[in-house]
């Protein structure tokens, strides 16, 4: 039964984290928007309170064995819910993601491609590119017949595969009444032949004229000729062979046998279908070299071998010593002086008792099962490119399947608009009409393809690992599956879906979200977005502020949302950075040019090259300029330009590339232990009379050692009872019940309030509590700067969004940097789950340190953003194969005034 739309989602006294008992109705089959500041309970609403009920409820109705498999959820703190259909969460998140992971695993089309191949697929030999033709018992006579009719025909089998004495073959050949033998396209009789070589022998098994009354003859001729060639034969006429069959995969050619098709032989995640030398991963791991020998000054003496200054190791220096003095090498040669012969040694070894370093790291591989052994290892390695499948990750024998001339992993590397036209030709040629499953196979994949295309990710392919995407693309596959399903009367909540997205392509976004309204579905959007907010049906707006001074629920009029330049731009540049013939995926070798100590944009639309330019090639060319460990560029990274250069008066000493990842995954950290504002709240408690007192030292107020937190939840508050087939579930420690730590610390109090009352307090108010100890408020007022003043000390950094991980990362570099470093940073959009006054926060906090030294440079598609920056460059003019060429680079006064540019179209110049 359809509801009425006009009875809607009733929330009632919704008070989830910091919402202050608010009253909410979404209304059905309808686009519901929330909005509002970084901090102002969004989230709350949207994911912990909406979607999580509803996913509750959906638990309850399974049964207690099924729900052990399933993640639980605490009950969301409300009165009741109303009208709550069952949901879907489409967030930004990269669960499910792995190194295996790929477009075409994500999107389930490379189950379809799979399908597809293993029921149509070619067969083709991989030597000769013949295709192989497979024995089918009844439309081989029929061709015969239809070809031949009226002729005399031979059926020859073939004797080489016969293991048994050939003169018994012959033996028995002749008593079962045969008596023709082929040898060099010449027929002779059987008791002429001496038998001594089978190789050259095949046995006439019959000479038939076709025709339709010779039907019966024919099969039994076949049939006997199949049994005596071991699944081989070929029909001869006269001195001629017309056709070879086999009832394997094999080319009678080039004698290659093949495996059956079959849905594994396809996947490069099973090890059926697997490269064996990389198992599917399309790398491999290499020992590094350049890692190993990384001191340019290093030699024998002076312990340069850093693999070896590890623990007890340094002993195997004592085997490089005697091997040194065995062939007359000084110890204090440097190592890059070495002959290539003496490289080759002290790498291979010597082949008699010195094993040389290779022998070194295969000790290491032996002691893998130990961690702080494969940690070690994992120090001097790299990944390169697997030469045996040369990065496709598949067995070869798959490839030698084709359809319409394309092997599998063809298919892989197409866009998804070319996948689309690649699935309408099968269609078109009508490739399915023998398979019921084939034809929805097909149907499947042009519809599964068209839901990317409209979505904005034609330019993706099925091969595309997924972490390489980001989490705006993530959430736009998300949403395609969604779009491609049948689903009706289903609650879809999203998490700004606009992330990642260009202007351009927000009105495709819009187009979707219309497509699953119309299925008669409800969306709930967390969104800043203009256009999305123009586009939806019902605005709510959470507020007014952050943390504590939001969760309200509060109505605002229309605003003037133009995007505004709220800093002036940089008159002079201090140095540049050039990067020149960039060839990276779709770069097109456009040099670049940026300036430094400055705010530098990166805009372009979705697949220009924006990631593959900055993220993929400038990072690990400078990192690896610069002699950063962690930017060192491996064979598998791809990067394609030749190389980096900088000019002018001023460099930088660092680069650090600041994305969306999550600070930590520990449940411990938070951002008092994160920033190192724990440590001081430590000392202050421990100073106090009492803890002076009872000799409590500041470690006895750390919930991560023991001696002062609860050693029944180990410091955590909570504990997790396995309940058998009802699962897991966290529940409140009953020894602490839930203050973390034991009386006697929890008794320490600094102005009337214990150290647990401290890790409760926002920033703002640690600030102001805290006002009199510098050191404090020196960390904590750069946090407000950056506008988190609303995170809770305790606040669990694995909670945080990306955008508040991005800007807790940067104060932690800032502080970490050295007294008069400059440093680069490379941002991944970090106005993601930003409002506009969080921008205007963000841009000053930019340009201050800017002022200081730093370089900025920014891949962002926010319009409010973009205005602000002293520079800008643009990559386009379209995605894949038709971007990667840079349209622009230069000031902001040239950007809104270029005829290039794609993004200007979107700014109102008349504020300009």
């Amino acid at each position: 039964m359809t509801r009425d739309p006009s009875e809607g989602i009733t929330l009632s006294k919704v008070e989830t984290n910091n919402l202050k008992s608010i009253d909410i109705t979404f209304p059905l089959g309808q686009i519901s928007v929330v909005t509002g500041v970084s901090g102002s309970g969004k989230s709350s609403l949207v994911f912990d309170t909406l979607y999580r009920e509803s996913y509750r409820r959906y638990l309850e109705s399974l049964s207690s064995f099924a729900r052990q498999f399933l993640q639980t959820f605490p009950k969301p703190k409300l009165r009741k819910v109303e009208n709550l259909p069952p949901s879907i969460a489409v967030k930004q998140t990269r669960s499910g993601v792995n190194k295996r992971s790929t477009v075409g695993s994500l999107t389930e089309i490379h189950d379809i491609v799979q399908l597809l191949y293993s029921h149509i697929g070619e067969l083709h030999c991989k030597r000769c590119d013949q295709k192989i033709h497979k024995f089918v018992l009844q439309e081989l006579v029929h061709k015969i017949l239809r070809k031949h009719n009226g002729e005399a025909l031979m059926m020859i089998a073939p004797l080489n595969s016969w293991d048994i004495k050939p003169t018994e073959l012959k033996t028995m050949l002749a008593a079962q009444g045969y008596t023709r033998i082929l040898k060099h396209g010449q027929i002779n009789h059987l008791e002429d032949e001496s038998f001594k070589d089978l190789e050259p022998l095949s046995l006439v098994v019959d000479r038939i004229k076709i025709a339709e009354s010779t039907k019966d003859r024919m099969i039994e001729a076949v049939v006997n000729a199949m049994k005596i060639g071991s699944g081989r034969m070929s029909i001869w006429d006269k001195d001629q062979c017309l056709y070879s069959y086999t009832q394997q995969n094999q080319c009678l050619r080039c004698d290659i046998t093949y495996p059956q098709a079959s849905l594994l032989l396809f996947s490069h995640n099973h090890p059926q279908g697997a490269c064996p030398s990389c198992q599917g991963f399309g790398q491999e791991i290499k020992i590094d070299w350049n890692k190993v020998f990384k001191d340019p000054q290093g030699h024998i003496k002076n312990r340069g071998i850093a693999a070896l200054n590890f623990g007890s190791h340094d002993s195997y220096y004592r085997e490089i010593e005697k091997w040194a003095k065995k062939k007359h090498v000084k110890t204090e040669k440097l190592f890059k002086q070495y002959t290539e012969q003496e490289w080759k040694e002290l790498l291979e070894g010597d082949g008699q008792s010195f094993q040389g370093m290779i022998g070194y790291f295969n000790w290491l591989d032996t002691k893998k099962y130990k961690q702080h052994y494969r940690i070690h290892r994992a120090k001097f390695s790299k990944y390169v490119t697997c030469q045996e499948c040369s990065g496709h990750k598949h067995l070869q024998d798959a490839l030698a399947f084709k359809i319409k001339g394309y092997d599998i992993v063809q298919v892989k590397q197409l866009s998804i608009k070319n996948l689309y036209q690649w699935a309408h030709t099968l269609e078109q040629d009508d490739v399915s009409s023998k398979n019921i499953h084939v034809a929805e196979a097909i149907k499947n994949l042009k519809e599964r393809s068209q839901c990317l295309i409209k979505i904005g990710l034609s330019y993706l392919s099925l091969g595309r690992e997924a972490d390489s995407l980001s989490g705006g693309e993530l959430q736009r596959i998300s949403l395609a599956r969604c779009l491609g399903s049948s689903l009706t009367e289903t609650l879809f909540c999203l998490d700004e879906p606009t992330v990642g997205l260009h202007p351009l392509d927000t009105k495709k976004l819009i187009n979707i979200l219309q497509d699953i309204k119309n299925k008669g579905n409800t969306l709930v959007l967390v969104e800043h977005d203009t256009e999305i907010m123009k586009a939806s049906d019902y605005l709510v707006t959470i507020g007014p502020g952050a943390g504590h001074e939001g969760g309200h629920r509060i109505d605002v009029g229309d605003s003037d949302h133009a995007p505004k330049r709220w800093v002036g731009e940089c008159e002079t540049f201090r140095g540049f950075l050039n990067l020149k013939n960039p060839r990276t995926h779709n770069l097109k070798g456009d040099d670049l040019r940026i300036p430094l100590g400055c705010l530098v944009g990166v805009c372009g639309v979705s697949g220009s090259g924006k990631t593959s330019l900055f993220q993929h090639t400038l990072y690990p060319l400078v990192a690896k300029h610069l002699g950063q460990e962690q930017g060192q560029v491996d064979e598998g990274a791809h990067v394609l330009a030749d190389g980096v250069s900088f000019d002018g008066e001023v460099s930088f000493s660092r680069i650090s590339l600041v994305t969306q990842a999550p600070l930590a995954r520990s449940s411990r950290s938070n951002i008092a232990t994160y920033l190192g504002v724990y440590s001081h709240i430590r000392k202050i408690l421990a100073s106090q009379a009492l803890a002076v007192h009872k000799m409590i030292k500041p470690a006895a107020f750390s919930f991560n050692v023991a001696g002062g937190r609860c050693e029944v939840c180990r410091g955590m508050g909570t504990v997790v009872e396995d309940l058998s087939f009802l699962g897991e579930m966290e529940l409140e420690c009953s020894e602490c019940n839930g203050k973390r730590f034991v009386e006697k610390v929890l008794e320490v109090k600094y102005k009337n309030k214990n150290i647990l009352d401290i890790l409760n307090l926002t920033v703002l108010e640690a600030r102001e509590f805290f006002f009199e100890h510098k050191k404090i408020t020196d960390l904590l007022d750069q946090v407000i700067e950056i506008g988190l003043g609303y995170i809770v000390l305790g606040q669990s950094t694995s909670s945080f969004s990306g955008g508040e991980s991005q800007r807790l990362k940067l104060l932690k570099i800032s502080q970490e940097s050295l007294k008069g470093e400059n440093i680069c940073f490379l941002f991944d959009e970090p106005t993601s789950g930003l409002a506009s006054s969080d921008v205007l926060k963000l841009v000053k906090y930019f340009k201050r340190l800017s002022g200081l030294g730093h370089s900025f440079i920014i891949i962002e598609h926010n319009l409010e953003l973009l205005v602000n920056m002293d520079y800008l460059v643009e990559l386009g003019p379209e995605a894949e194969k038709d971007g990667g060429q840079i349209i622009f680079q230069g000031g902001f006064k040239e950007f809104i005034k270029s005829s290039q540019s794609v993004t200007n179209k979107f700014i109102n110049l008349e504020h300009f």
